[in-house]
Order: C-alpha cells, then structure tokens, then sequence
C-alpha cells in the first residue's frame, strides 16, 4: 500500500518538476539573449560614438587650410586619436564588464565583431596617420565585405551547435564604403591647396593609378606618364588630342574630378545616411560645381613638328608668336614687341644683345645666357628662320655670347604632343657666313649660307661625308682630306633619290656614320626644314604602351622612342 501510494505521489509531482525545469531554462535562455543583445549594443554603440564625433566636428564648406593642411584631411584625421580600436579589443577579450560597459563581448555573437571592427580600425589609423600606403588601405577597404563574409559563415557554423547564437554585423562597413572613395577626395582636397602645384600633381599620381588603372611606373617621369593615360584611357583619349602637352595635366586633372564625383554620387545612392551622406553630398556640390567649367586648350603657337627625343631645353627662352608677340624669359618675362607677324622689329639684334649682357653681367645669375631656347612657327619662311638664328650675338662685347640655341618643336608623330629640340651650335663670331660644296660630276662649287651644327657630333674620328638635299635630288659622297692643302676631295656621288622619300637616305646614313655637311634647299618653311633635319638625326621606334592589367590590349605609340643616329650635320641653306 505505501508502495503503491509512493509511486502515485512521484507521478503526481514530475508535471511540476518538469515545469520547474522549463521556467529555469528560459530564465537562463532570456538572460543569455539579453546578454548577446547587451554586448552587440556594446559594439554599436563604439562605432555610434565614432560617428557622432565625426559629425560634430565636420568642417564647414567655407572653412579655411590651416597650414598646408586642409580641413577636410584634419577632421578624417581626428578620428585616429580616438581610443575606439582599445574599447573594442576590451569588448572582445572579457566576458565579464569592462570598464564603461557593462557586459563583455566575449563568448557572444559580438566577440567576433568587435574583433573584425579592431582589425579595420588598425588599418583606417595605419594609414591616416601615414603609417601605410595607399594600395595597401585601399586593399583593406576592398577587402572589408569579404571579412564581414567571413565573419557571418563562422557565425552560421556556431549556429549549428549553440543555441539562440546569431549573426552580428561587424561595425565600420559605412565608413569602410565611404574610405573607398574618399581617400582619393580628401588627398585631393589637401593637395589642391599647395602652392606648388607640380608637387601636388606628382603627389596624386598614386590615386590617379587606383582611379584610371593606370599607374605610374618606377622611374617613369610625370610628362611620360600622362602622355601614357592620354593614349590608353577611354575618358582622355578624344580629350587629349590635338592639346599640346602642357595643357594635358589640366585634362586629366579633370577626368579625376569627374571621377570623384561618381564616386560620391554612387555613394550617396547607396549609403544609410549620417555624417558620412553630409560629407559626400558637401564633396559631390564641390566637385560637380569645379566640372562645370568647360576646359578648352588648343595650340596657340603652332610649332614645327620633330621626332627628335625629348629634353635639352634649358637656356634663356625666346617666343615668337603671332598670339603673344616677342617674349624672351629669365627669371622673368621681357616684353621684345607687342606684335609678331613674321618679321622681326630693326631693334631685335641691339635688344637681345642687351638682355643677354644683362643677364652676364648679374650678380648671382644661374641662367645659362649662352644657350638660347626659340620657339617660333612652323610657317616661318626657312629665310626668315636664318635671318632670326643670325639675331643672336656669338659675341657679346669682349666675351663669348651665344653658342647653342635650341630649336623646339613638338611631337605630333606619337600623339604625345610634347616639346623637343634640336641641338644648333652656331658659327663663332669669326666665322665665314657661307659654306660651299662641290661634287665630283660638278662643274663648279655651290655657296650656302651657313646656319651651324645640328646635333651632338659622334664620338672620336669619323668618316666625312657631303650631302645634298635639293626638292628634286638627294645626293651624297664620301670626302678625304688632302693633307698637303687640307682640301676636300669628294668621292664618288650616291644618288639616293628625292626628298619625297627619305627610305633610302636613312638607310645610307645607317651605313656610314660620321660627320655630314648637308646642304639643303632653302625653299619651303622652317616645319619642314625642322621635320627634316630631325627625322635624319634620330632613328624612331614604335613603342607597345600598357594598363597596369596585363590582360588588357597594349596600345602601339608611333616613334614612341627616338634614338640618336651616330651622325652631325653641318648645315648649309642653299638658294
């Protein structure tokens, strides 16, 4: 009977211990759901903080660079002094309170966040306070959707085994998509207010790689660079041509602000809104405000073209130009003539005398007086062209004047439109103003009138040689040397066709190197004369041009190399 009463009495009680069991466990299910909750506010409350602060202390439009540092780059730097990487790496290793808070992350969702969001903030302070390169962040930032991935499959795998476990997003991804394109705006911003702006040119060119793809190489010069972004990318090719070099910085200056705008327009379009939004929207007014402006450069002195190889213009600048007038530079500019319309004034010789013997003459000079740089049109009759070279003094006073003066034209054969020169040494003071020629089949010498040496001449002895180069005939010989009158004695004549076809001629100057008397017609304009001579110096090679993607198609450059033939020309104008 006890028995049996015993055993009725522990049915009638498992109903009540069974309910006991179950208010317990959802007790302990309730607490650790408040605790999950408590922890990953914990983490969103470090990131909120970080924004209010970002917010409170964002720059008005108007605000000024304190320095040479702008505010924009000031206030995205602010935010590096803040200890938020510590709070989260304290959320991340305790389990109980930490100090502010009171819960730890750890053994939660949100231990896994926290340690996502330290690791990103490690890379945001790295390289805002210069820490790390611009590739490498910009790696990070690309890389942060794939960590949050990463963060929410080892999520999903505790799911399997722990209950009430659920994913917590890693904190940041607002500012991380905000970074992917702002750290080209905020650079941008810091640079354009320098005062130098070749500095801050060459300081962009880590962005313009990551924006255009197109990177600028070890060792390769800023004016070879954006001659390389002008020939590959679809947003400068049309823009670039026909715009002289120069001028080309500008365009692809503006291809990144437009650029950048995109940038802060595709984020406004897909952001959540906050301090982030406000900083686009005040960039996108900016940037589309700066685009506005149309940009037209064309080539207001219309230079003689050349394939000769780029460099050597250093001297005292001469500009004739029908646009601008007479212009000689030093350290400053001088005012020759208002007007120039292919005619130089009476007083031109007397005036670049004087300047030049200034020039000597001043204390502290480092201009070099004695190399002149001249750029004049291409559609200057060659006669007018002599006239101008024979403007400059080989003598000033007792001393020595002028003895090189560099011819510049421009590259068109490439695309490149950038300024070369050809080297001419002009005759000595002393020096007879004609030259003659005589080939062995000729019944009499032909006078010239000496214009100087174009080009460096080879290196040690070498073979002499005449040319002719008249509109109908090329003709050239071998000369010797009679030692007994140190009379020029021609060899047998090589006909080598007309000028209308210079195939031949370069191939025979690639056969016999040395030191070349060219006579060449008068006739024509100084581009021709300029195409000419230049074409017969350097040797042009075609050039493959590549992105920084090595899949994408090379572009070829025309003459995209220039090579200097073992080969100097005196040269002769002849009627």
């Amino acid at each position: 009977m006890f028995i049996r009463s015993a055993a009725v009495v522990l049915v009638a009680l498992l109903p009540v211990a069974q309910g006991c069991d179950s208010g317990l466990q959802q007790r302990l299910n309730t607490a650790r759901d408040a605790r999950f909750d408590r922890a990953a506010a914990a983490v969103a409350k470090v990131e909120a903080d970080r924004n209010l602060a970002l917010d409170t202390s964002l720059p008005k439009p108007e605000d000024k660079a304190v320095g040479d540092v702008h505010p924009m780059m000031a206030w995205r730097k602010s935010v590096t002094l803040r200890p938020d990487a510590q709070a989260l790496n304290e959320l991340a290793e305790n389990a109980r309170p930490v100090p502010g808070r009171d819960v730890g992350a750890q053994g939660t969702p949100a231990e896994d966040a926290a340690k996502t969001g330290a690791a990103f903030l490690k890379d945001v302070n790295d390289f805002w306070t210069g820490v790390t390169t611009l590739s490498r962040y910009m790696g990070a930032l690309s890389g942060y959707d794939g960590e949050v991935a990463k963060s929410k499959a080892r999520s999903d795998e505790q799911a399997k085994t722990a209950k009430g476990w659920r994913f917590v997003e890693p904190p940041f991804g607002d500012e991380a998509r905000f970074d992917r394109w702002f750290v080209h705006a905020a650079s941008y911003l810091n640079l354009s207010s320098l005062s130098d702006r070749s500095i801050a040119w060459d300081a962009m060119h880590p962005a313009y790689g990551i924006a255009f793809g197109i990177s600028r190489r070890m060792g390769e010069g800023s004016s070879d660079y954006i001659s390389r972004l002008c020939l590959l990318h679809e947003s400068l090719k049309d823009k670039c041509k026909g715009v002289p070099h120069e001028y080309r910085a500008a365009l692809a200056d503006r291809a990144f602000q437009e650029y950048l705008l995109k940038q802060a327009r595709e984020y406004r379009a897909s952001d959540r809104g906050g301090v982030f939004a406000k900083v686009a929207k005040q960039f996108g007014d900016a940037m589309e405000a700066a685009v506005k402006t149309p940009l037209a450069f064309k080539e207001e002195l219309v230079l003689p073209s050349t394939v000769a190889a780029i460099g050597g213009r250093s001297g005292v600048r001469f500009v004739l130009s029908p646009t601008t007038g007479i212009t000689a530079t030093t350290d400053a500019d001088v005012k020759l003539a208002e007007k120039y319309e292919g005619t130089l004034p009476t007083t031109f010789a007397a005036d670049v005398a004087k300047l030049l013997i200034d020039l000597k003459d001043k204390p502290g000079n480092r201009i070099d007086y004695q190399r002149i740089v001249l750029e004049m049109p291409g559609a200057t009759p060659i006669a007018q062209f002599l006239a101008t070279v024979r403007a400059f003094p080989a003598k000033l006073g007792e001393g020595s004047g002028v003895k090189d003066i560099f011819l510049v034209g421009r590259r068109r054969i490439d695309e490149s439109m950038r300024l070369a020169a050809l080297k001419l040494r002009i005759p000595q003071a002393d020096d007879s103003p004609t030259i003659n020629y005589q080939f062995k089949e000729d019944a009499a010498k032909t006078t010239c009138q000496l214009v100087g040496r174009v080009g460096d001449p080879p290196a040690g002895k070498k073979n002499e040689f005449d040319l002719e180069i008249l509109p109908g005939k090329i003709r050239a010989t071998p000369i010797t040397i009679d030692e007994a009158t140190a009379a020029r004695v021609p060899g047998e004549t090589v006909n080598l066709g007309t000028p209308d076809d210079l195939g031949p001629l370069k191939k025979w100057l690639e056969e016999n190197p040395g030191r070349v008397r060219a006579f060449v017609g008068i006739k024509g304009d100084y581009d021709k004369l300029v195409m000419l001579l230049s074409d017969l110096l350097f040797k042009c090679t075609d050039e493959e041009v590549g992105w920084d993607d090595a899949s994408k198609p090379k572009a070829t450059r025309t003459c995209g190399v220039s090579e200097a033939r073992s080969t100097s020309f005196i040269l002769g104008l002849c009627e």
